[in-house]
């Protein structure tokens, strides 16, 4: 597991973006700490990440990924 901080150099996501994914329902935390609040993700997250990144940069809208990501065959 990846604190988001890491998580964040390693998909080259900023970690505000990554909180505002996780505000909109896009990736959720694979676990938070309920003592300190830290956000920690898997690696089986990555190719989700990946996804949301590859939409934003073709002109995708957060509603339109969201659907994208709640279609069984994405």
């Amino acid at each position: 597991m990846y604190r988001i901080g890491l998580f964040s150099k390693i998909t080259k996501v900023t970690v505000k973006a990554l909180r505002f994914y996780e505000e909109q329902g896009l990736l959720q935390p694979e676990y938070v700490d309920s003592i300190n609040g830290y956000r920690y993700y898997s690696s089986t997250q990555l190719p989700q990440t990946f996804k949301i990144v590859s939409l934003r940069q073709c002109g995708f809208s957060i509603p339109e990924i969201r659907a994208v990501l709640l279609c069984p065959l994405s």
